[in-house]
């Protein structure tokens, strides 16, 4: 186990003032939708401090709570052309996620595990 717990606090903490410092900008920026912006991020913050775990699942879970999270956004709170960059974010993070679950379905069934720190010693 080691320092991995202090290295997901670390990252948490880090995810927690970025989270701050961004409704310190967009505290007089966001004129429109208030409340859905900062739902959406609350969210993404959930997201992001899901995203220090260390199970592969769990962070495929939560990069997609993020990946939708960030959907919103554009499509509430965007510009124009909105809706085109939501619907071109939610396909390019699709297609990313279905090649990386590819990938991790290919690895178990060519070693056996997804147990990186083994797959590490075997190599």
């Amino acid at each position: 186990m080691g320092w991995a717990w202090m290295e997901s606090a670390c990252r948490s903490f880090s995810f927690s003032v970025l989270s701050v410092l961004c409704v310190g900008v967009s505290w007089s920026a966001v004129q429109v939708r208030v409340r859905e912006f900062y739902a959406t991020l609350l969210v993404a913050e959930t997201a992001m401090i899901g995203l220090s775990r260390r199970q592969i699942f769990s962070l495929l879970r939560f990069l997609g709570a993020h990946a939708r999270s960030d959907v919103l956004a554009h499509r509430r709170v965007g510009g124009a052309g909105r809706t085109y960059a939501a619907v071109k974010f939610l396909l390019f993070t699709l297609a990313g996620s279905v090649l990386m679950l590819v990938g991790l379905i290919a690895l178990l069934h060519t070693s056996g595990t997804l147990d990186f720190q083994a797959l590490a010693r075997t190599s």
